[in-house]
């Protein structure tokens, strides 16, 4: 378990959609902060010989994230209606951990992904012997 205060995402959107018969249409910048995040990781690693120097690499990483707070903001409003978009980031503060376990499956996907991209780079620019000296790793 790892704990972590603050994690950001930044990010734009857009949306189209519809209230009863009213056209709705925002794009924008969004910020959605998580405090007091607890994490919990697993990690697959094989090994991997190149030009006869073995290398460790990320074969799956798994993440769990659990924040203890939520805060959403988008700071584009819709069609130009500041009272719309003010009612929206309020909606969205007070359903924040609800909306973040519905998306949840989507964030941790995006996030092992990259996780495993930089933690490989890292791997593969660093021999084995000179991460784990004394390990003999036979697959």
């Amino acid at each position: 378990m790892c704990k972590t205060p603050v994690i950001t995402a930044l990010g734009t959107y857009t949306t189209e959609g519809y209230i009863s018969f009213f056209p709705l249409h925002s794009e924008g910048h969004f910020n959605v902060t998580m405090s007091e995040v607890t994490s919990g990781w697993f990690v697959y690693v094989t090994v991997m010989t190149l030009n006869g120097t073995e290398y460790l690499q990320v074969d799956h990483l798994g993440l769990d994230v659990m924040p203890l707070e939520v805060n959403v903001e988008s700071a584009r409003l819709f069609d130009g209606d500041n009272k719309l978009g003010t009612s929206l980031n309020t909606f969205l503060n007070e359903n924040a951990f609800e909306l973040y376990k519905l998306l949840k499956p989507r964030i941790m996907d995006y996030f092992q992904d990259i996780f495993q991209i930089v933690i490989n780079n890292v791997l593969l620019s660093t021999p084995k012997q000179s991460i784990l000296p004394d390990v003999n790793i036979e697959l």
